[in-house]
């Protein structure tokens, strides 16, 4: 095996144990499994951030981000009318 090939696995390795990392911090901040997929771990941190940003303005949880902005909307709307 030539050198340049050795130094191609090790870097790849060196990559896939960073992404590992990743992942696992990523996954434990969203409430999901390190072994989750990448699109499941941004699923769940996108409901996550949109929980705490509805919740923030006063809305619900479950609210979409088009009822968060609306509720934005219109507090903005009402602290400018004052």
């Amino acid at each position: 095996m030539s050198n340049e090939r050795t130094r191609k696995e090790e870097w790849e390795e060196i990559c896939r144990d960073i992404e590992a990392k990743i992942r696992k911090e990523a996954a434990k901040w969203a409430g999901a499994e390190a072994t989750d997929d990448w699109q499941i771990i941004g699923q769940k941190m996108e409901d996550k951030v949109r929980t705490k940003a509805a919740t923030g303005v006063g809305g619900e949880p479950g609210e979409d981000w088009a009822q968060i902005g609306a509720r934005i909307e219109r507090d903005l709307k009402a602290e400018v009318a004052k």
